[in-house]
């Protein structure tokens, strides 16, 4: 399982527990139970092979969907990713927003039979190549569920990824944690990623602005600025309210994704994004790696 709950009540993420102090760990391990099922859980770190944090149960209930999660064993060092096989080392991002419909674009499932919660990605036959180039099509929302799953999803030096403003690039030179963002990334298009602790609106006469922190005030290593229209859209939706105040208040972790050019943040900040398109955005909140939607 990629996510349990804690006794005191909010879910946690397999990735967010393995990084708490050892003590911490080691007190909470086994005060935990199945999101699904309620059966009580426990927690497995990384392996020496390199297979992703998880947490188990040896008493689910009959019929806990926690306990039919389909993974598959990806890349050299073993990592855990959930997926759908299919041709092709090439990815070609898909920017439809935090609410668009899970089969949004041009896409065809490799198996429609597939587990429908499993993240999935999607070849596409390029015409322009004559319809023998296969590469995956994939969704911000579909590569987040994965690098939270797994850190080390794409970190695959034979894996290129098409995006907008910079043609194909590595995806090693394309993704980054919010931590792992360095002045040699200013200037470049850029898939950053990961928990968002605080979420500050700041109303304007014409709207307002949304800074989506990856800390606090003065230990801040990276800040999503999203400006209007954008920003109004995504603050008048009801699932985007419920994620912040999951934020503000710490009772479910938040995790987000946005593309776009990496610049000096503002204040203490040293980098940032800016967005003016919600389509480059994306989050998830606690166990939930189903459908986002919402209203705008």
């Amino acid at each position: 399982m990629h996510q349990a709950v804690l006794t005191n009540g909010p879910f946690i993420l397999a990735e967010d527990f393995a990084r708490q102090d050892p003590n911490w760990i080691a007190t909470n391990r086994r005060q935990l139970t199945c999101p699904q099922c309620g059966q009580p859980a426990y927690f497995r770190a990384r392996t020496k092979d390199g297979k992703a944090p998880c947490f188990g149960s040896r008493q689910h209930l009959e019929g806990c969907t926690a306990a039919t999660e389909v993974t598959q064993e990806l890349g050299q060092q073993g990592e855990e990713v959930p997926t759908v096989d299919n041709d092709g080392t090439e990815f070609e991002l898909v920017l439809t927003g935090p609410f668009a419909p899970e089969d949004a674009g041009e896409r065809v499932a490799v198996d429609p039979q597939a587990d429908a919660r499993a993240p999935r990605a999607h070849p596409h036959r390029r015409e322009a190549d004559g319809g023998d180039g296969r590469v995956r099509h994939g969704q911000l929302r579909a590569f987040l569920r994965n690098l939270v799953r797994n850190p080390q999803y794409m970190q695959d030096r034979d894996r290129t990824m098409r995006v907008p403003e910079r043609g194909i690039a590595r995806t090693t030179d394309l993704i980054r944690d919010f931590n792992q963002v360095t002045e040699g990334d200013l200037d470049r298009h850029m898939l950053v990623w990961g928990a968002v602790e605080t979420a500050r609106w700041r109303p304007t006469d014409d709207g307002g602005t949304l800074y989506l922190n990856a800390g606090n005030f003065g230990r801040n290593p990276f800040t999503i600025v999203i400006e209007d229209p954008a920003a109004s859209r995504l603050h008048d939706a009801d699932t985007w309210l419920d994620a912040a105040q999951h934020a503000q208040f710490n009772t479910a972790p938040v995790h987000a994704i946005a593309f776009g050019r990496v610049h000096p943040g503002p204040g203490r900040c040293p980098y940032a994004m800016t967005l003016t398109d919600l389509d480059a955005f994306a989050f998830l909140v606690g166990p939930e790696f189903e459908n986002q939607e919402g209203g705008a």
